[in-house]
């Protein structure tokens, strides 16, 4: 039996389009997508159930426990450093190329 969670996506482009809606076919909820343009992220919400676009990276309140960080792998360790996370929170990228020791400068 697989676990459900929920799941925040910080990111708007192509990687944040379609996993979220994969993601919620799984039987995941989305709790949040988070865009520095608040439309692109109002966008990708509108395919998803229960997802609330969000332009802040403070993401302490959130219910999510896992958070995906889908951005262009430059950004990465930037968005990282301002990200604001629920204790206890799983974080990842879906970079193939970047090492995830990008990830340690998270709050």
């Amino acid at each position: 039996m697989s676990k459900n969670y929920r799941i925040s996506i910080i990111g708007t482009g192509n990687v944040a389009w379609h996993l979220s809606t994969h993601l919620e076919y799984a039987g995941h909820t989305i709790e949040e997508v988070y865009g520095r343009n608040l439309n692109a992220a109002k966008n990708i919400c509108s395919r998803l159930y229960y997802a609330k676009p969000v332009s802040s990276l403070d993401l302490t309140k959130s219910k999510a426990r896992v958070f995906f960080i889908m951005v262009k792998d430059d950004a990465i360790e930037d968005v990282a450093a301002h990200l604001m996370l629920p204790d206890n929170a799983i974080l990842a990228h879906t970079s193939g190329t970047k090492p995830l020791s990008l990830l340690t400068h998270a709050h």
